[in-house]
């Protein structure tokens, strides 16, 4: 965890952050509860926001800590309680993201989603977020710089 400890330190004085004021544990389970209970691509939307809303309270005049401390806390309740919510909406999955599954994962494939950083298994061989056009395209642009490298012979 030491890499994560110095990226913190990094990113806060990068950023004129104290580094002391962020709480990485409860950043990084407000993340698992928003990633595991909503969908995925909710962890760093949810950690961002939690920020935003402690930055906001620590202008307005609140103390830091216990800002960051309520941001996270309400968003970690929030998520948690999100999936008990859906339940009890007899099972109608229309409040989640059309391009999630049952259990909330996002669909491989779009957009490089899935965050499996293997082969979503539609095109053998191509990592996810790379369509098929994309290696046409690539392949192409090798032969034209093959050619210009040849002086345009075939």
């Amino acid at each position: 965890m030491r890499e994560l400890e110095r990226w913190v330190e990094a990113l806060a004085e990068a950023l004129g952050v104290d580094p002391d004021a962020v709480d990485v544990d409860g950043v990084l389970d407000l993340a698992k509860d928003a990633a595991h209970q909503v969908v995925r691509p909710a962890a760093p939307v949810s950690t961002f926001l939690a920020g935003w809303a402690a930055a906001t309270a620590v202008a307005a005049g609140e103390d830091p800590e216990l800002a960051v401390e309520e941001a996270l806390d309400k968003a970690s309740t929030l998520a948690l309680d999100w999936s008990s919510d859906l339940d009890d909406d007899d099972d109608d999955d229309s409040d989640r993201d059309s391009d999630s599954d049952a259990d909330g994962d996002v669909a491989a494939g779009v957009d490089g989603a899935d965050d499996t950083g293997g082969d979503t298994g539609d095109t053998p061989g191509v990592p996810d977020g790379v369509l098929p056009d994309d290696l046409a395209t690539a392949d192409l642009d090798d032969d034209l710089a093959d050619d210009d490298l040849d002086g345009g012979a075939r």
